[in-house]
């Protein structure tokens, strides 16, 4: 970015309070959880398992357990075909 130069506009939010983006800005405290910077409230995910834990597998290295929910590749031994490692 040496020499060079510019600006941006910054215009007032237009979102909703229905929407996370009008709520502010999201900080990293420490926790589980993130706050949110204006009111302390904690933003909490909907959906489960995704994606701090998409590829938690007690096999891979230092693979994060957040919140309990690593998986283990044992019960998906059975399904395992020897012989469709020819084609990797």
């Amino acid at each position: 970015m040496d020499d060079h130069s510019g600006s941006i506009d910054i215009e007032k939010n237009d979102k909703t309070v229905i929407e996370n983006r009008a709520k502010g800005r999201l900080n990293y405290v420490g926790e589980s959880y993130l706050k949110f910077e204006e009111t302390g409230k904690y933003f909490i995910k909907l959906i489960v398992d995704a994606p701090e834990n998409l590829l938690a597998y007690d096999d891979i290295d230092a693979t994060p357990n957040v919140l309990n929910l690593q998986k283990k590749w044992v019960p998906h031994a059975r399904y395992y075909n020897i012989d469709a490692s020819e084609f990797i």
